[in-house]
């Protein structure tokens, strides 16, 4: 029965049934008489099976009638025919004829193929049994099969070869298995924590603290190595080269740059000095002699001064500059102040004079007593004590002669001046005094 707005159902039964019986009805309900022995029913009965089934007749099984059948321990082949006779409650009955062969049920037929599977980032690696199966089937064209494979998951330790079992099951139970080689791989490499690494500096030296890591899907956390020198003392850019092996024969390489450079110039510390000149008028002085101390982060490498060498022309302050380089190149300069100072007193050479009276009067200059003085720096002024003379100097005299230089220095020598006590031609007008 329906509504007869979905479905005629008058029309349904007489399309569907009307090959096997009488059917009709009008749009909401319909009826339909199938004899049984009209319906065809082909089966084949397997020996490996006790088969049982019941029969009924109309839609509420409460007033069907049942038949138990079934087949077991007959020839292979041999044609079966089961009569099945049931009488309803109102004394009707009927016989349904099921007819077939009696067939053994044969196993699937498991064909495998080996195969090979790659551990992901995580070490793991999984198969699916038709990744190994190679054409498995029945030979029971009606029946249908199943797949399954074991064991179907890998990690690293099953690196290498592995045996699974293929298991091929029919729809019967009947089932078959074959071996397979899945063969785990892993290819993958470690990969660095790090990336890029950071670069390692230093001013006069360098040395990279630590190895770096990286992280491999087996071998865990996995320490680079190198060839490389670590530690590096001459100024430059270096590249170290760390590689990470994890033993399966998986490499990754990364680099790392170590600067050495040094960028810090020395520290100058430098002392004023005063220096005399000698008899010649020249001095001289070092490095060392203005040098305090000078320093430097790394190393000293060598120091010069701006002028070393002082004249006459010098005397007084002078500033003199230090420059100190280091052994990396870097320099840096300060001033000092050289006091350059004459201390040399002039030489005095003098010479005796006779100077003749005049009236009674008679004089010297310094130069009539110099005798050639000198001074390395020169000589700024000569002078007597006495320059002049009467008769009451007549005889002989010292007279000191002093010889002062451009810086302020002096010396002294004596000279004789002898006065005669006549002119120096003698005539009638002064009498000998012999």
């Amino acid at each position: 029965r329906c509504d007869g707005y979905r479905k005629n159902a008058g029309n349904f039964a007489r399309k569907t049934f009307a090959e096997y019986g009488s059917a009709g009805g009008h749009r909401e309900a319909a009826r339909a008489e199938l004899p049984l022995k009209n319906l065809p029913l082909r089966v084949s009965f397997f020996r490996e099976s006790a088969i049982s089934g019941s029969l009924f007749l109309g839609e509420d099984t409460s007033e069907a009638f049942t038949s138990a059948f079934s087949v077991s321990d007959l020839p292979e082949g041999e044609t079966v025919v089961i009569k099945a006779v049931a009488t309803d409650a109102l004394g009707r009955s009927t016989t349904i004829t099921v007819s077939g062969s009696v067939v053994t049920n044969q196993d699937p037929i498991a064909v495998c193929k080996n195969t090979t599977v790659y551990l992901d980032t995580n070490g793991n690696a999984s198969i699916t049994a038709s990744d190994v199966d190679d054409g498995s089937s029945d030979p029971d064209p009606s029946d249908s099969i199943s797949l399954s494979v074991s064991p179907d998951s890998f990690d690293c330790s099953n690196i290498g070869s592995n045996v699974v079992i293929l298991t091929v099951t029919d729809n019967q139970d009947a089932s078959a298995t074959c071996d397979a080689i899945v063969t785990v791989v892993d290819n993958l490499p470690p990969v660095p924590d790090t990336d890029p690494l950071p670069q390692v500096n230093g001013e006069c030296s360098a040395t990279i603290p630590a190895a770096p890591t990286a992280t491999d899907n087996c071998a865990g956390t996995v320490t680079g190595t190198t060839g490389d020198p670590l530690s590096y003392s001459t100024q430059g850019t270096y590249t170290v080269t760390w590689t990470f092996d994890d033993g399966k024969g998986n490499t990754s390489s990364q680099t790392q740059q170590v600067v050495v450079q040094d960028t810090v110039a020395p520290t100058v510390i430098t002392k004023n000095i005063t220096v005399p000149l000698n008899a010649n008028g020249n001095a001289s002085i070092s490095v060392d002699d203005i040098d305090n101390g000078s320093t430097d982060n790394c190393c000293l490498g060598s120091k010069s001064i701006s002028k070393s060498s002082f004249t006459c022309a010098d005397v007084g302050q002078n500033t003199v500059i230090l420059t100190v380089t280091d052994c990396n190149g870097t320099s840096s300069s300060a001033p000092a102040t050289v006091t350059v100072v004459d201390n040399i007193a002039p030489v005095v050479l003098t010479q005796d004079v006779v100077v003749y009276l005049d009236d009674c009067n008679a004089s010297i200059t310094a130069d009539d007593i110099n005798a050639g003085s000198s001074d390395a720096c020169g000589i700024a002024s000569l002078s007597v004590d006495q320059d002049s003379f009467t008769c009451s100097d007549i005889g002989e005299n010292t007279v000191t002669l002093t010889v002062t230089d451009n810086n302020g220095n002096s010396s002294t020598g004596t000279a004789t001046v002898t006065i005669p006590n006549r002119p120096p031609h003698v005539d009638t007008a002064y009498p000998s005094t012999d």
